[in-house]
């Protein structure tokens, strides 16, 4: 069975194919695995970084705030073919990750040890504690569990099409299931749509086709800045503790995207 990665760049007013690269060229050091790019632009892969480019376009857009460090700007943002995923990737098991996921370790093969159709991150670190746990617990007050739509890995079978399938629906509806679970903001995003999905899925389906990717997620917010980057050591400020950290051998959604593309520019 083909074995693969697949990362989304669509780009709006953010460079999310230059953040692509960069997260390529890291799983190709690390996991070894054939990269795909799915974008909205016609991409030349001169440097052939990736396997395949997967065009992909779409009207749906959103407005967004995007932070680095004290500074922030309000874009147009691109993030509604998540669920498409099914239908677009070239592989038979297929590890999602977002542009700004950057691995440093061989970690992520482990999904493919799993006898799982869908394995996704539930458990969830911040860099310098976990003070942001309650953000990322639960989408609301219903107590529905907060799943990471950052990375996810799929095997194609009849439930994970199911299950993208029902997301895209979810996704198509999004203003009432939004009223429907009392999300407060009202902005479509991936997260909250796949956590809606598994809850509600996984009464029905067997309960052993769903699992998480072992250990946690680590993240910095947009608001931290990704200083530097060799080898498989990554080093941030945190804003809010006024402190930095380093990190070796541990992959990061790194939510200040700017900071990647300044990082890796040196």
């Amino acid at each position: 069975m083909s074995k693969g990665v697949l990362i989304f760049a669509q780009v709006g007013d953010f460079d999310y194919i230059s953040l692509a690269e960069i997260s390529a060229k890291r799983v190709k050091q690390y996991l070894n695995l054939p990269v795909s790019i799915v974008t909205n632009k016609n991409y030349q892969n001169n440097t052939n970084i990736f396997d395949k480019v997967i065009t992909n376009s779409t009207k749906l857009t959103q407005k967004r705030i995007l932070h680095d460090g004290n500074l922030s700007n309000t874009i147009e943002w691109i993030n509604f073919d998540r669920s498409d995923c099914y239908d677009l990737s070239p592989y038979d098991e297929t590890i999602v990750i977002d542009a700004d996921y950057l691995i440093s370790s061989d970690h992520l093969l482990n999904c493919f040890k799993f006898n799982r159709d869908f394995l996704i991150f539930n458990d969830h670190f911040y860099l310098h504690n976990d003070i942001y746990a309650k953000e990322f617990e639960f989408i609301n007050d219903s107590g529905i569990s907060f799943y990471w739509a950052t990375v996810f890995y799929f095997k194609k079978t009849i439930y994970t099409r199911i299950l993208f399938n029902f997301i895209k629906y979810l996704r198509e509806n999004w203003e009432y299931f939004s009223l429907l679970y009392n999300i407060k903001d009202r902005k479509f995003r991936n997260d909250f749509a796949f956590s809606i999905a598994i809850s509600i899925l996984s009464l029905h389906i067997p309960s052993n086709l769903f699992g998480f990717i072992p250990g946690k997620l680590f993240y910095s917010i947009d608001k931290d800045t990704l200083l530097q980057s060799k080898d498989n050591e990554l080093v941030f400020y945190l804003l809010d503790s006024n402190s930095c950290v380093k990190l070796k051998g541990t992959d990061v959604h790194v939510m200040n995207k700017n900071s990647i593309l300044r990082c890796f520019d040196e």
